[in-house]
């Protein structure tokens, strides 16, 4: 490809003659855009230093051939002959240089796995500039500045973050092959220095999956991956919640235009007609197995429960409106914090026949998500985790398995202050880390103000009554339903 573009562009790939794990590649210089040419000096006997710049002399294609600030590179070559393989050593540089950001003084906190002996050398253009990212075993390269793993000082290694923040890419991989990315097939490249790897996934590839990851390292695979499965549920699910807020923005900026001719679709030929929603009990019960089999055991003659209508329903929730009820309890204080209180659950009379029952579920969907947003995510995991672990029955976070446990519901809060910072900070976060959390509460206030739903016909206007159509995305997502609603997407032509 002849590509000048002044946004963004992958160069080229070098890959050095000690360079690990290369598979079927040679050592040398693999070009990704003819634009760029690459010489070598003539004291490089060896060609180990390419020295790739833009040929001036080629005719290139206009920055907006394909539109405006898309380029498009493509490896053409017969099965075999190394396409996967050069991919895969892109995705070890950002990979490693992922993990240099990442590495702490405690390897059991290491979300990443960095791969050792990697010689190669990565080359993009962004902005009309050329860069340079590269791996000498343990030492990285992102054009002039360096940094060697646990020998260089840690100014060092934040002059490479700073880097990074500034000049270096996003990358989303794309493979729904279901022989592809599986972890036994990298099983040797794992790093024999337990300080470079996740010691719960030791194997690098498993731990840049998308998982919803807010975004914290350049790198993710799609779809997730577990074990070499692909949970086509999960993905059918994400897919329709993407979908359903691309359609709803569209719908909002169609009615804005008068002429028809003007109006976009993203899928062609078909417009949004409705979508509905309904309720499923079961995405919030199934993440709490052991409610199941332990609230029996609780006596909860104390508390007034017959405004169950179904039985099941109260010991399905029993030892969590126990755990509410205690002040000190994670449940209670985090909810306190979101401004709810017990009292909520108690009102003599709500606008729908299992309102009540529907508020308890979207209060154990909030706890739960506060909690796994310290587990889950880099910032808020070293910002609240050692202050919140201990009370919130999380020590254990690889396995999850502690947190599962309906233990967490009403264990002791020791430092509330945590808690309170937490919950503030989770409501001023724009990112979509938040978004979940914002749906809950969204749908947590309509039957609180008493807002008549009919659970039936329950359709994406409910969850926008009163608001406005917003034409940012993002606002969008923000106000659609919360996960434990199924939707189905209606189309017209």
């Amino acid at each position: 490809m002849n590509n000048k573009n002044n946004n963004f562009s992958i160069v080229g790939v070098y890959v050095h003659k000690n360079c690990k794990y290369t598979k079927i590649l040679n050592s040398g210089y693999y070009a990704l855009n003819d634009a760029y040419e690459d010489t070598y000096a003539e004291s490089d006997k060896d060609k180990n230093n390419p020295i790739v710049k833009l040929d001036e002399n080629k005719k290139i294609l206009s920055p907006d051939f394909f539109g405006i600030n898309i380029s498009i590179s493509a490896i053409v070559g017969e099965n075999g002959s190394g396409k996967s393989s050069l991919l895969d050593m892109i995705y070890r540089i950002i990979n490693n240089l992922a993990s240099v950001c990442f590495i702490t003084d405690d390897p059991n906190d290491n979300q990443l796995s960095f791969v050792d002996d990697i010689y190669a050398t990565l080359y993009f253009s962004k902005n009309g500039e050329l860069h340079t990212v590269g791996f000498q075993g343990d030492t990285v390269y992102f054009d002039d500045k360096k940094y060697t793993l646990f020998i260089d000082s840690d100014t060092d290694r934040m002059s490479i973050i700073d880097k990074i923040k500034k000049d270096f890419f996003y990358t989303v991989v794309l493979n729904y092959s279901f022989q592809s990315f599986i972890s036994r097939d990298y099983w040797d490249e794992k790093s024999s220095d337990p300080r470079k790897y996740n010691k719960r996934l030791p194997c690098w590839i498993d731990n840049i999956f998308h998982k919803n990851d807010g975004y914290q390292t350049p790198i993710v695979l799609n779809p997730f991956r577990d074990n070499g499965h692909i949970d086509l549920n999960k993905e059918f699910n994400f897919t329709v919640d993407r979908l359903s807020s691309i359609l709803i923005q569209e719908e909002y900026i169609n009615s804005k235009v008068s002429n028809f001719d003007e109006k976009t679709y993203f899928l062609d030929g078909y417009e949004l007609e409705n979508i509905k929603y309904e309720f499923d009990e079961n995405k919030i019960l199934d993440t709490y197995p052991a409610i199941y089999k332990s609230s029996l055991q609780y006596d909860i003659s104390e508390f007034n429960l017959s405004f169950y209508s179904d039985e099941n329903k109260l010991y399905k929730c029993a030892s969590f409106y126990k755990a509410f009820h205690n002040k000190d309890s994670v449940a209670n204080i985090i909810l306190q914090e979101y401004g709810y209180s017990i009292s909520d659950l108690k009102r003599e009379k709500f606008q729908c026949d299992g309102d009540r029952y529907k508020l308890m579920l979207a209060f154990m969907y909030l706890v739960r998500k506060t909690l796994k947003i310290v587990i889950t995510y880099i910032h808020y995991k070293y910002t609240y985790f050692s202050q919140i672990k201990s009370a919130a029955h999380i020590d254990d976070y690889k396995t999850n398995e502690r947190y599962k446990h309906l233990n967490t519901f009403y264990a002791k809060v020791a430092n509330k202050g945590a808690i309170e910072a937490l919950v503030k900070e989770i409501l001023d976060d724009p990112s979509h880390v938040t978004f979940k959390i914002k749906r809950v509460k969204n749908f947590i206030d309509k039957i609180i103000m008493g807002l008549k739903i009919n659970y039936e016909k329950i359709t994406y206007h409910f969850f926008y009554q009163n608001f406005k159509l917003y034409d940012n995305l993002d606002e969008v997502i923000k106000n659609l339903a919360p996960s434990f609603f199924s939707p189905t997407i209606y189309l017209k032509k």
